[in-house]
């Protein structure tokens, strides 16, 4: 299995954050204060419990979940050399 590097974490993290960002303010923050509540992760741990971020955001977004899973998708092929664990995140993510 695939593990990130720093720059490949960050990079997967600012994509994810950009999505969200985009999907409004409120948003953005309410998942990033009920990880940091539930779990006690920062902005910078979101890929170290790809479960947590998952349960959060099916909460946060509800029905809009599959749309935030497709932009981060798109959002994240402009990464290179990722494909497996993009594979994984996805394969979580879906679960």
């Amino acid at each position: 299995m695939q593990s990130l590097n720093e720059g490949e974490r960050i990079a997967f993290t600012s994509c994810i954050e950009v999505v969200l960002m985009r999907s409004g303010n409120i948003y953005y923050h309410a998942v990033l204060s009920k990880l940091e509540a539930y779990y006690n992760c920062r902005a910078l741990q979101l890929l170290e419990n790809i479960e947590h971020l998952r349960d959060v955001l099916k909460e946060v977004y509800g029905k809009q979940y599959d749309s935030i899973l497709d932009n981060i998708s798109a959002e994240t092929d402009q990464l290179e050399n990722l494909d497996e664990f993009k594979a994984r995140f996805f394969k979580i993510m879906k679960s």
